[in-house]
């Protein structure tokens, strides 16, 4: 029987127990979403842009204020999209 969680964070997404422990890794992150720490103003743009496309880049919808649950809504507002 699994211990309680393994299901969802490790055996289910086919992970081997342990497999992270060497490298500290915590269950459910990947090194590649590890914190950032926001730099200047134009590393948080890129990082918002970045917000504000995903959509777009996934194939949901084409334009990102066709998004309705973007916060790009409130930059256009603002004048600042």
């Amino acid at each position: 029987m699994a211990r309680r969680g393994e299901r969802y964070f490790g055996l289910q997404a086919g992970l081997q127990p342990g497999l992270r422990h060497n490298k500290r890794e915590a269950a459910i992150r990947q090194r590649r979403f590890w914190k950032h720490h926001i730099r200047d103003e134009a590393d948080h743009a890129a990082h918002v842009r970045y917000c504000h496309m995903n959509p777009v880049k996934h194939g949901f919808v084409e334009r990102p204020e066709d998004w309705p649950y973007s916060s790009i809504h409130r930059e256009i507002a603002a004048g600042r999209w």
